[in-house]
């Protein structure tokens, strides 16, 4: 009798350890439980001497409102092309990247008229009378080396030419003299400006491998209007997995200025930011090859300023699009 009672137990508990075994083993009973639990491994590659070459563009709506009623808006279509290569392999998990900028095409739009230009138009005359057009243009032709970290963010810009431009622009004698000009300059050479410009990947490489599921915070950094924003908080999901490219999105919802004080169109001088609320998204597309294919996102600020007696409230609408273009050998 008892040997059958054992007999009955060891029947008993044996799907209770096949179930077991097929769970540690990865195996799902429907396909939304398998998408559900697979993991993928998102990574850039950038192989030696192999160039990319992107076009990133941005539609920047910017409307003030004054303290006298009075509404001022712009709008700016600007399309800056570049192209970076990876001049050798990583070296300790830091990837080196010598960046061009190549071209622009820039449109402005301010109280019914509309001034265009672009630099690979021979024929046309650029606007440097038009403040808003030599700000955009200031990058038009450098070259600097980008490197990102072992974790795939921001690590530092250098480049001899850059370093020579910086200098020359405040050189007592030959450099800019003028305050306002000066200033920009020098912003839109910055660390800060260059790495708005060509980081697509913004922080959002997942140091290990995800799935759909899985959400973590990152520190996302955006720059507009000569201000830089960030949010210490944003929230990273893949949200895209298929055999051509996964997607990764960036949901931003409290960027908040870096600085006190900033620059803002058609005033002469520095304005106190007092409030600011600044929200966003960002997506980026990542081949399972490590292809970066582009990047699209959309941000909102609104701003409380302060010139002296003089209140400002601004909106800022921007859209931003990274479009690969093409692959080529060095």
């Amino acid at each position: 009798m008892k040997k059958y009672i054992i007999i009955f137990c060891l029947l008993s508990f044996l799907p209770i350890l096949t179930f077991a075994q097929s769970t540690t083993k990865g195996d799902f009973d429907t396909k939304e439980q398998k998408e559900q639990f697979t993991k993928y491994i998102v990574k850039p590659k950038m192989p030696k001497n192999l160039a990319f070459s992107f076009k990133k563009s941005t539609v920047t709506n910017v409307i003030q409102y004054l303290s006298d009623s009075t509404r001022r808006t712009y709008t700016r279509y600007l399309d800056t092309y570049f192209t970076y290569y990876a001049p050798g392999e990583e070296t300790n998990g830091v990837t080196e990247l010598n960046v061009s900028v190549d071209s622009l095409i820039w449109i402005f739009k301010r109280d019914g008229d509309s001034i265009y230009y672009d630099s690979q138009d021979d024929e046309l005359i650029p606007p440097l009378n038009i403040e808003d057009y030599e700000e955009s243009s200031v990058v038009l032709g450098r070259n600097f080396n980008y490197y990102y970290s072992p974790y795939w963010d921001f690590g530092r810009i250098d480049g001899n030419k850059l370093l020579m431009d910086r200098n020359y622009i405040n050189d007592p004698l030959d450099g800019i003299s003028d305050s306002k000009r000066n200033y920009f300059w020098n912003y839109r050479l910055s660390d800060e400006n260059l790495s708005e410009l060509v980081d697509v990947l913004k922080n959002l490489i997942p140091p290990d491998a995800i799935d759909t599921s899985m959400k973590r915070k990152v520190i996302f950094n955006y720059s507009t209007e000569e201000m830089a924003f960030t949010d210490t908080s944003s929230i990273v999901q893949l949200v895209y997995d298929n055999a051509r490219v996964y997607t990764l999105k960036a949901t931003i919802s409290d960027l908040k200025p870096k600085r006190e004080r900033t620059r803002i169109y058609g005033f002469g001088v520095f304005v106190d930011i007092i409030d600011c609320k600044g929200s966003g998204t960002y997506e980026l597309d990542i081949t399972p090859q490590g292809r970066t294919e582009g990047a699209r996102g959309e941000f909102n600020f609104e701003l409380l300023l302060r010139d002296r007696n003089e209140i400002i409230r601004e909106t800022i609408n921007e859209k931003v699009i990274y479009q690969l273009l093409k692959n080529y050998k060095i």
